[in-house]
């Protein structure tokens, strides 16, 4: 049963990705059905949508892509037949009883330049050692190995057609797990959520009881702590003081000139002049203009004394992660702080509300009067030199073993040499985009990039155009469904380029591809999962449709015949002969039908849309009509045509028939 060897792998928010990858499946025959996929918010079903109807040629590259409607967890998979495979996507926090682990590994492509990445899934009991076993696979793969996901799901057969598959979040077995990362700016806050340090001198009395300086603070959000330690080790936070950095420059100039130099005032000589060596600052006592702190040696540091950062962690009630407070006390206006990795792939870092881009390992902010802001930090930055050195050396005693930047450059490498090979693939089709070997990758990346590789290979060569028009990867990467029922026309143009799901949320997978073809009130708006079903695979008969939309008739209703929508189709859209039906029903006396007709037309004329049903009878009342109006024009051409009448002679014949006819009896006698 297909049900069986399908796979599925959610990625916990809204990718899911379906497919064929045991190499017996594939080979196998009959395992790559007609799949109608469906989504709902109840296990009942009850307000279903079509997700996307996958055929049977798009199995070929192994697995797609689907785009889950936001609020539904509860799909149903149909295939001919009346064979169903549900799927539940559950909760991580509730966790699933029993079940199994369905392990897919992703290896580098053999030598030939334009094969597909290898990939080999396996099976392996819940209560198994997970950990173990992929440790166990990814030694044997060795360099080949480029990415691997563990997926936790449970399998029931309540009847002999159906199968339900309860799914938890996939995991990313390889690389090792990273930590995603949202940084927030805070705004500037005078009050604090720790006792004040006293006061060295008694005029800063009024500091303290004004509650000190604003302190810049930067709000981290771990999405999930339990993964987080090895994250911790690998990204440090740092304070650029951007004064010092001056004052240093100018000490070395004047060393370097031979001119006077100064020594800087150090919190060990305040203490000196006060008498009181206990003293704390809110400032960095550390003479160096750059501050770099190891998160875990932050976090993990106890009754130590934070030298101008402190951390407070709390526990994200929104789900199973962390939120922790970064306050730079001693930062100042113009100076630069925020995190860092010493390690390119060390962690996944995304500024809240608008990330400002730059290198993948940083995220830096700069602290201005109105507060912090993020602006984006470049990989030839000799500040970013700077601060990844020192990184480094903060690492070092974080128990990390080898370096990380060693340890992540192979895998970059991997990484890298499977998006050559797919781009290799994108340009022998002659499509012009490349990904991107340097952007961000969710755990189902490397899926998404292969089945759109499979795409753009598998459409007409007319339609890479067009794909590349719409959008290319990043359409296909907020609608799959859409783009690849468009990329399979290409004959169809859209109104306008860019056919993305901003602010569509509220449309179906078939509304929203009836849209893209200008078709947009073609589908009734509150169709039902069967009649969007139908609708798309009329859809897809692109001249019935236009007729349909000539005639502003919209599907409303599952149950339709194509030869029954033709005819009433061709019948209606001739406006002409719709008039020519209003004229028959007020001669013969039929105001009902004329009313229907002249409502039709004018509902028509202001572009408003008629059910299906209702359009169905008025072409019987038009058919009528134009039965009666050919059978008049039958019955006039076969009635021979009479003789004109003899026109009267005017008077000057008149006088002339007089005269020759008295002539003639003149001559008679």
């Amino acid at each position: 049963m297909w049900q069986e060897r399908l796979d599925a792998f959610w990625d916990g928010k809204r990718g899911l990705a379906l497919g064929f990858f045991d190499e017996e499946t594939v080979a196998a025959e009959g395992v790559r059905p007609e799949i109608a996929v469906f989504a709902s918010a109840t296990e009942a079903m009850d307000d279903a949508e079509l997700v996307d109807l996958v055929e049977p040629a798009r199995w070929r590259c192994g697995c797609q892509m689907f785009d889950v409607p936001r609020g539904r967890r509860f799909l149903a998979l149909h295939a001919v037949g009346g064979a169903e495979l549900r799927i539940e996507l559950c909760d991580d926090k509730l966790g699933l009883t029993g079940g199994e682990w369905r392990v897919l590994f992703i290896e580098l492509p053999d030598g030939s330049a334009l094969a597909q990445p290898a990939f080999n899934a396996a099976s392996l009991s819940a209560h198994g050692d997970l950990a173990r076993y992929a440790q166990e696979r990814i030694l044997r793969s060795g360099p080949k190995l480029v990415w691997a996901l563990g997926q936790k799901r449970s399998v029931e057969r309540p009847a002999d057609a159906i199968v339900i598959q309860r799914l938890e979040p996939t995991q990313r077995l390889f690389p090792a797990q990273q930590s995603h990362l949202a940084i927030e700016a805070r705004e500037l806050r005078v009050e604090r959520e720790e006792a004040p340090p006293p006061a060295p001198f008694a005029i800063l009395d009024h500091w303290l009881r004004e509650g000190g300086a604003p302190c810049a603070t930067l709000r981290l959000r771990f999405a999930s702590f339990a993964q987080g330690d090895a994250f911790l080790k690998r990204s440090s936070t740092f304070l650029v003081m951007h004064q010092r950095r001056a004052f240093r420059d100018w000490a070395r100039e004047q060393r370097r000139i031979g001119g006077a130099i100064a020594d800087p005032l150090t919190c060990d000589d305040v203490r000196i002049a006060t008498g009181r060596a206990q003293e704390r600052f809110d400032a960095v006592e550390r003479s160096g203009a750059i501050v770099v702190q190891n998160l875990a040696k932050l976090f993990g540091a106890k009754n130590a004394l934070p030298d101008g950062v402190s951390a407070r962690r709390t526990t994200d009630e929104a789900g199973s992660g962390a939120v922790v407070d970064l306050a730079f006390h001693g930062a100042a206006l113009g100076d630069d702080l925020g995190l860092v990795s010493a390690c390119p792939d060390g962690g996944d870092f995304e500024v809240l509300p608008v990330d400002p881009g730059g290198v993948r390992h940083a995220r830096v902010f700069r602290l201005g009067f109105d507060g912090l802001s993020a602006r984006a930090l470049q990989e030839n930055d000799p500040l970013l030199e700077e601060i990844l050195r020192l990184a480094a050396d903060a690492e070092r005693g974080a128990e990390l073993g080898a370096p990380e930047s060693k340890r992540a450059a192979p895998l970059q490498e991997r990484r890298e040499r499977l998006v050559s090979s797919l781009n290799r693939t994108l340009a022998a089709a002659g499509f012009g985009e490349r990904f991107d070997p340097t952007r961000k990758w969710d755990a189902l990346e490397p899926l998404r990039f292969w089945s759109f590789c499979a795409l753009v290979v598998d459409c007409p060569a007319a339609a890479r155009g067009d794909l590349a028009a719409r959008g290319g990867f990043e359409a296909f990467r907020a609608d799959p469904a859409l783009i690849e029922a468009l990329a399979g026309q290409p004959d169809l143009r859209l109104l306008d380029g860019s056919p993305r799901r901003a602010n569509e949320e509220q449309r179906s997978f078939v509304h929203r591809y009836a849209a893209a073809l200008g078709l947009g009130g073609l589908v009734a708006p509150r169709a039902d999962a069967a009649t969007q079903l139908e609708a798309y695979r009329l859809l897809r008969q692109t001249p019935l449709a236009r007729e349909l939309a000539a005639a502003r008739l919209a599907l409303d209703e599952p149950s339709f015949e194509a030869a029954t929508l033709a005819d009433a189709a061709a019948k209606l859209s001739n406006e002409a002969m719709v008039e020519r039906a209003v004229i028959y029903c007020d001669d013969w006396g039929f105001p009902e039908k004329g009313e229907a007709l002249r409502a039709y037309l004018q509902r028509r004329r202001q572009g408003e849309w008629t059910s299906v049903e209702e359009g169905t009878h008025l072409a019987v009342i038009v058919a009528e009509a134009d039965t009666y109006w050919r059978e008049l024009g039958a019955a006039r051409a076969s009635t021979p045509d009479e003789a004109e009448p003899v026109k009267p002679a005017g008077l000057l014949a008149t006088v002339r028939g007089f005269f020759f006819r008295g002539a003639s009896k003149a001559a008679q006698s």
